[in-house]
């Protein structure tokens, strides 16, 4: 088909479809917005329907209320006058009033004298026997805490629905007390729907919410009034629309839709207005793509047909070189000057590309890694020479008919399988180790870093691998582990040998003097003991540290259920495993602190800052802890000067002594933080009123590995180095650290800190 033949097509179906899309998009809007319009005039219908339901319940509480606050009513509820009765609930005044029900209730609750009477025939008929069993099942009817309240709204009675009103039964001046409830009622019958229908003049239906024959459009409306919308409209065919509505009892039940019907005349006019509307549009465009034709054929259809050979030209002889004939300043002058601009992009790009790639290759080749590229299912498709001669290939080809995973170890596919479904849902894995294979089936360890590349392009993804023999890195770690474990066995000797000295010199000295000599050697070689008791404690610490936290790591995961689901049995056992390896981690934390003090090595970053920011951050550190034990956390402070201190390690003091009094301290109790100051020093006391601590073991508190009772050991978790570390830290600052306590009463810990001491260079015995 011809450029010019597709172009009349094209306009002619372009027409027919705007034609078309303006006509949807009209029917959707303009008649949409008569439709909403029509509904919206309809609910305002209902509303007023609604609003006049409601003066009516207004009406008959005012009318109530002239009854109910009354002297004669009032004295007639207390002695049951018959001349009230027979002067005053005539029938006379059911017609003046237009009820059908009176009812007067005691505060009891029981009836005093009840009339119903039938407006349309005039003559008292029968009280529904229903309506007593109302007031007996309920006493929302004639309960009414104050007396300014009333009731009104509906009730549903065998007989049918009835407009209620309830009010007090007071005095004309409208005082009490209350002394019972007279009630008024009207049905809710076709003669109260056809007044209801003059408001919006249109008739007025109405069917019970739980009725068997209701017709379709009502059960269609109640589904919708039940989920909690207001009104419901819906068309009920081409010439009438509906407008439905819930009503509800005084208990808040539905008992009643109530259906508005009224002519559609705003969705008629909307018919007529888009069916000109069309016509007008179907002749405009007639005229419109005539001339818009011509135009093209004139000014575009020729010169694109010159401009699409001279293109056609050059992609059959493929010679990027030559360009199209620019003519005129339009558009199509334009696409022709960018074709030749492209033309000239493309010439470079060409150039450019041959570059890259010779660069790609040139990166590839020299990385001293082996690099591979696969496909998602671990199908080599790209690798280096280094790859080839890493798995013991003679050449690249021969590498590239192989699958990623026949690279890898037996024992390591399923790792493997799991870190591919983790890159192609992250992205990348990182310093991955893999038990790898060479040609000849020959293991080496290997470790592997890979990303996924996503080309968009043609929907599919690859993966690139680099990998990097680690065997000489292993080896270095087994000589290391070696060393280490020859370390290990020679502190132990090292131990036992001086503990057999230590008993030799026990036991063979004999005289003071050479007692004394003895025991100065025995002190030199305790104090290289100690020494190297310092170094193996820190070292074991480090070690020991090393596995605890992927252990922690694993087990947070285990339990976050990344391996799957567990079991309620086995996630006790998890926290119960996390609880002891989070306190072993905070032993050997306490360890390093204390092995670094006695070694003095312990870094102190000394800063000058605010004390009582200091304490106040401390304190709401603890909080939730001793909510969680349920006891009372308390803070006083003064204002103190700022002070040069290492804050991280006066605020492990701090911490450290108010857990201790949280541990120390029963459910319920009271732990108080006082901050004050004087002349030349600060002073933070800790105080509780928790177990005590007995006078003989005051002198061990601040000793290594000491608690002061071993019955509180058994029951209150800690390593006996947390007081130690506090007291070295406090004398460091220069300040002193000491307990006051007695048991059964409670424990005050208090340490000083002087506010210009200048920090000296210590010795171990200098401090301790």
């Amino acid at each position: 088909m011809k450029l010019r033949e597709k172009t009349l097509l094209i306009i002619g179906a372009t027409l027919i479809g705007l034609i078309t899309v303006l006509y949807s998009i009209s029917s959707t809007i303009v008649l949409g917005s008569f439709v909403e319009l029509e509904k919206e005039d309809t609910g305002q219908d209902v509303e007023r329907v609604r609003d006049s339901l409601s003066s009516d319940l207004s009406n008959l509480d005012s009318k109530t209320g002239d009854w109910a606050n009354w002297n004669d009513t009032y004295d007639f509820i207390q002695d049951g006058n018959q001349d009230f009765i027979k002067t005053n609930p005539t029938d006379t005044s059911f017609i003046q009033i237009g009820i059908n029900l009176m009812l007067f209730v005691n505060s009891s609750g029981h009836v005093i004298y009840g009339k119903a009477f039938d407006l349309e025939n005039e003559k008292e008929i029968p009280v529904p026997q229903s309506l007593y069993e109302h007031i007996s099942a309920s006493n929302t009817l004639f309960y009414h805490p104050d007396t300014g309240n009333s009731l009104t709204g509906l009730i549903l009675l065998p007989e049918g629905p009835m407009l209620i009103a309830s009010r007090p039964i007071l005095t004309s001046e409208g005082k009490g007390p209350i002394h019972g409830t007279l009630i008024f009622g009207r049905y809710l019958d076709a003669y109260e729907l056809k007044q209801l229908s003059k408001v919006t003049h249109s008739p007025l239906t109405a069917y019970l919410f739980n009725s068997t024959q209701m017709p379709p459009d009502f059960q269609e409306a109640r589904a919708s009034l039940s989920k909690g919308d207001k009104i419901f409209v819906q068309p009920l065919d081409e010439q009438s629309i509906a407008g439905y509505t819930l009503l509800r009892d005084v208990y808040g039940r539905p008992i009643l839709i109530l259906r508005e019907d009224a002519p559609r005349d705003i969705y008629q006019q909307g018919h007529a207005s888009m069916s000109y509307f069309i016509l007008s549009l179907l002749v405009i465009g007639l005229v419109f793509g005539a001339v818009t034709m011509l135009l093209l054929e004139k000014s575009v259809l020729s010169r694109l047909a010159h401009l699409i050979s001279d293109v056609g030209n050059i992609g059959s002889k493929g010679d990027l070189s030559m360009r199209t004939l620019v003519t005129g300043g339009d558009e199509l002058s334009n696409l022709s000057g960018s074709i030749n601009t492209m033309l000239d992009a493309l010439e470079h790009s060409q150039h450019e590309l041959r570059k890259s790639e010779e660069r790609y290759r040139s990166l590839i080749e020299t990385s001293p890694d082996a690099v591979m590229l696969s496909d998602q299912e671990g199908r080599i498709l790209v690798a280096n020479q280094r790859a080839a001669q890493l798995h013991g290939f003679k050449d690249i080809e021969e590498i590239l008919r192989k699958n990623i995973f026949e690279l890898i170890s037996q024992e390591d596919h399923q790792y493997a399988i799991d870190n591919l479904k983790k890159i192609m849902e992250t992205g990348w894995i990182k310093n991955i180790e893999y038990s790898m294979l060479r040609k000849d089936g020959t293991r080496f360890p290997a470790e592997l870093n890979a990303s996924l590349i996503v080309d968009t392009k043609v929907k599919s993804n690859s993966i690139i691998y680099v990998v990097r023999d680690i065997t000489e890195r292993k080896r270095a770690e087994e000589v290391l582990q070696r060393a280490h474990d020859e370390l290990e066995l020679r502190v132990r000797e090292r131990t036992a040998e001086l503990a057999r000295a230590n008993e030799i010199l026990k036991t063979e000295i004999t005289e003071r003097e050479r007692a004394e000599e003895e025991l100065k050697r025995a002190n030199i070689e305790l104090k290289k003991a100690d020494e190297l008791k310092t170094q193996f404690l820190s070292i074991v610490s480090h070690e020991l540290r090393t596995p605890i936290t992927p252990m922690n790591a694993q087990l947070q995961m285990i339990l976050a259920g990344y391996f799957g689901d567990i079991t309620e049995q086995q996630i006790k056992s998890l926290e119960m495993i996390q609880r002891n390896t989070t306190r072993l981690d905070r032993l050997i934390g306490d360890v390093l602190d204390i092995s670094r003090l006695e070694a003095g090595v312990m870094k102190f970053i000394m800063v000058q800052v605010n004390l009582n920011e200091i304490v106040e951050n401390a304190v709401e550190t603890m909080r939730t802890q001793a909510q969680n034990k349920n006891l009372k956390l308390t803070l006083k402070e003064d204002k103190i000067p700022e002070i040069t201190i290492d804050k991280d390690r006066i605020t492990q003091v701090i911490i450290n002594l108010i857990n201790n009094a949280i541990k120390f301290t029963d459910t319920g109790g009271l732990i108080e933080v006082e901050l004050s100051g004087s002349t030349d020093h600060a002073i933070v006391k800790v105080k509780d009123n928790g177990i005590g601590i007995k006078k003989e073991d005051l002198e061990k508190l601040f000793t290594p590995f000491q608690q002061v009772d071993s019955s509180y050991a058994r029951k209150y978790e800690g390593s006996g180095l947390g007081l130690a570390i506090c007291k070295r830290i406090v004398t460091y600052h220069g300040g002193k650290i000491w307990v006051e306590s007695e048991p059964g009463k409670g424990s005050a810990f208090q340490f000083t800190i002087p506010y210009n001491y200048k920090i000296k260079e210590r010795h171990d015995a200098a401090w301790r």
